[in-house]
């Protein structure tokens, strides 16, 4: 009877034991979104760019910086996911316009990434260089008398010198990239024929009235910067790779005064 009673208790104790052991324990699952934001150029060391939006149905997530571009550009911190900038220097609009990193986030065995992109906005400053694409471009600007454009002679051109000048005559100098062409918010004439440019936007160029640009290698104009009413002379003819330019207006009569190439066309929005 002893040995019964021994029995059914060692039998009890294997059942527990069983049952304990065949609990049904979810499966550990986590869920991360991709992180994105945008923030002006040249934060300050620290600065906090936000945190990575993610779940896990149990345990604890700990977070790693794996890839980023450029190296040493972001700290994050292991526990919260919070996302800060480590070297503010990297930060530069005009050296980069967004930066990336991708973000691994583990929980015991399991491990998911995510990718973070931070892009830049351009932060006008009045005392600062312009870098140009095209050392020719700025070659030009440097060499220009009529009216002289680098008045501080200092061998560059500062947003403060490009942001009242009027006109600018840049003829037969081999340019091909005229892109900061936007930082000269006052022109009023751009004259760039006999050169090799092939994109022009002059969008932000709301101030202008002329426009010569014959004899280039265009092959996409803007000129859609809500003022076309107002140009006197448009002269982009000798282009024969430039098929559309966008404007304002493309069944505005004024059309028909500039000068341009028969197979180039107007439009809002060129297929390009």
């Amino acid at each position: 009877m002893k040995n019964l009673k021994l029995f059914v208790i060692l039998l009890i104790s294997i059942i527990v034991i069983s049952c304990s052991n065949n609990d049904d324990t979810p499966e550990t699952t986590i869920v991360v979104k991709d992180f994105e934001t945008t923030i002006d150029e040249n934060p300050v060391t620290g600065h906090r760019l936000g945190v990575i939006e993610t779940t896990t149905n149990q345990g604890t997530l700990i977070y790693a910086i794996k890839i980023e571009e450029p190296t040493g550009a972001f700290t994050i911190d292991p526990k919260t996911g919070k996302l800060t900038v480590k070297d503010a220097a990297l930060f530069d609009y005009e050296t980069r316009k967004t930066l990336t990193a991708t973000v691994q986030v583990k929980n015991e065995g399991l491990s998911k990434e995510t990718k973070v992109t931070v892009t830049l906005n351009n932060v006008i400053e009045n005392n600062k260089n312009i870098v140009f694409s095209d050392i020719n471009f700025k070659n030009a600007l440097l060499a220009h008398t009529d009216p002289i454009i680098d008045t501080n002679k200092d061998g560059e051109i500062s947003m403060e010198e490009a942001k009242v000048v009027t006109k600018m005559s840049i003829v037969n100098k081999n340019i091909e990239d005229i892109s900061e062409i936007e930082y000269f918010a006052a022109l009023t004439s751009l004259s760039c024929p006999d050169n090799r440019i092939i994109v022009l936007d002059i969008s932000k160029n709301t101030a202008l009235t002329t426009l010569i640009c014959y004899k280039n290698e265009l092959i996409d104009l803007n000129m859609k910067n809500g003022n076309n009413h107002a140009f006197k002379t448009v002269s982009i003819k000798e282009n024969s790779l430039l098929n559309c330019v966008e404007v304002d207006n493309p069944t505005a009569p004024y059309l028909e005064k500039w000068s341009k190439d028969k197979t180039t066309s107007y439009a809002i929005e060129c297929p390009w």
